[in-house]
């Protein structure tokens, strides 16, 4: 009697254990990376780390098991943000100066490096989400490395450069 008495006790406490066990916290974004286009493209920029608030890196931003509601700003941001490169980079081109000059920007090759670091950074995340983040990234790529071919060599060595620097510690 004692004994099932204690079982029947048990039971539910055991059973909520096992509940609880099951069931997986939500996957949260860090909250530097929805802080905005402008200060993705500083820290992409001029940020030595290059990471976000905090020193979040960026393929912090698409962690593995990110809801869509979650992904959908990040990939708004790093779209936006490629697009902003890109166009500064366009500009530039005609302009090509081997060395970056801060005091004026960072130049054509600064821009092909930052963007180049972007897709590195976001494939990095992305290697860990079983491809759930594969149109996110397709999409940032596609707008960074637009036109990248009719550049010149000088600043598609850089973009190459920031990719992997992106892929390796983005």
């Amino acid at each position: 009697m004692r004994r099932s008495c204690l079982i029947a006790l048990l039971l539910p406490v055991l059973a909520f254990v096992v509940a609880a066990c099951g069931k997986d916290e939500p996957v949260r974004t860090p909250v530097a990376c929805e802080s905005g286009a402008d200060v993705w493209t500083e820290a992409l920029l001029f940020r030595d780390s290059r990471q976000l608030e905090g020193e979040t890196p960026i393929s912090a931003c698409i962690p593995p098991d990110q809801t869509a509601a979650d992904q959908e700003p990040v990939g708004l941001i790093a779209t936006e943000v490629a697009s902003i490169l890109a166009a500064h980079l366009q500009r530039e081109v005609p302009r090509l100066r081997l060395a970056a000059d801060r005091a004026y920007g960072p130049g054509p090759l600064g821009y092909a490096e930052a963007l180049g670091y972007l897709v590195g950074s976001l494939e990095r995340g992305s290697n860990k989400s079983q491809g759930i983040h594969a149109t996110l990234v397709n999409r940032v790529k596609a707008a960074a490395s637009n036109r990248l071919d009719s550049y010149p060599e000088a600043v598609q060595e850089s973009w190459q450069r920031g990719y992997e620097a992106g892929l390796e510690s983005g």
